[in-house]
């Protein structure tokens, strides 16, 4: 069975919307009206990463054909597709060596272009996912299940919308399983919807956008980091205020949580903003002022030594695996 367009919109998970051209099946997380709100911005290549999308659904096929083309869009140039079955990883495609270390490959150079993998799944029925990629665009060409019967979608209980800068994209993460993401939104049974772009900062246009799509339970927002190395205090306050207005308008009734930035390994770096660890203490008082969000403090919630970070600021595998840990401690609706 050859998955056509109809049968991919059945079971992806978090897009927007799907598009047949071009020779293959595109993949957009940001609705069109997103996109156009950085047609002019530097970032806008980065709204075409395939972040946080997946394929999720039930079938009694053995094996599983993928093939797929990709197109670097942002400095992180490395990617993984991983298919798992029953919860097992069955397999990746993806363009870099096992040999590759924990640390300091972000900024290495990786070819992309067209891939393909097959897979065994196992027999009987059984659970598949495929993640795709979170930092470059991915276009599947062909997607073929052998000796399949049944193929079944699977719903969602609810929707996770996620917004941030890089970590909250999945860098560095080799696996997109991995994206700390990616395991909060499954272990709050929800579909993931990621808005999150590298070297953002708090956007109060695009929470203005209110999606037809997504009908949020959860929301996160994950910004800081950015905001301290590139805004001054002031500016940083008024797009933080503006942002999380802008959410609660929109979503009255989703959980909110404000997520401070992590560990980062440059921060007594003189900035305009000030000291690195008052971005925390701002984001705290916004939220507590505007009222009905979370904030959970992110700097301790992976231990701060480079063994667990690419490079001094975004976690590796191990990084987003303590995250998820702490994250989970800290949030008592997981």
């Amino acid at each position: 069975m050859k998955a056509d367009l109809r049968l991919l919109k059945s079971i992806t998970k978090g897009a927007e919307r799907i598009e047949e051209k071009d020779s293959g099946f595109n993949f957009y997380r940001f609705s069109k009206k997103e996109e156009e709100l950085y047609s002019s911005s530097p970032l806008s290549p980065r709204t075409f990463a395939t972040a946080g999308i997946k394929l999720h659904f039930i079938t009694d096929a053995e094996k599983i054909d993928i093939k797929i083309e990709t197109e670097a869009v942002c400095y992180a140039k490395f990617f993984s597709l991983d298919v798992y079955s029953d919860k097992k990883l069955s397999g990746v495609i993806k363009n870099y060596l096992d040999a590759l270390p924990d640390t300091g490959y972000i900024d290495s150079d990786f070819p992309n272009g067209e891939f393909s993998g097959c897979f065994d799944l196992g027999k009987g029925e059984k659970e598949v996912e495929i993640y795709f990629p979170q930092l470059v665009k991915t276009k599947l060409l062909s997607l073929e299940l052998s000796e399949c019967n049944v193929i079944k979608s699977i719903p969602s209980k609810g929707h996770f919308l996620l917004y941030g800068g890089s970590v909250s994209q999945g860098t560095a993460a080799k696996n997109p399983s991995f994206a700390y993401g990616v395991k909060l939104s499954e272990s709050l049974g929800c579909e993931l919807f990621c808005k999150s772009i590298g070297s953002e900062v708090y956007f109060p246009d695009l929470a203005r956008e209110k999606s037809e799509v997504i009908k949020p339970s959860f929301i996160m927002a994950a910004y800081g980091s950015n905001d301290w190395y590139n805004l001054t205090y002031d500016e940083a306050e008024r797009r933080c205020r503006g942002f999380w207005k802008a959410i609660c308008k929109n979503y009255p009734g989703a959980k909110k949580i404000a997520l401070s930035p992590i560990w980062y390994r440059d921060r007594f770096e003189k900035r305009p903003f000030g000291e690195f660890s008052e971005m925390e203490k701002l984001i705290e008082r916004v939220v507590g002022e505007i009222g009905g969000i979370t904030h959970v403090k992110g700097f301790d919630l992976i231990p701060g030594e480079d063994k667990y970070f690419v490079d001094g600021i975004h976690p590796n595998n191990h990084g987003f695996e303590l995250f998820c840990e702490s994250f989970k401690k800290e949030f008592k609706y997981i």
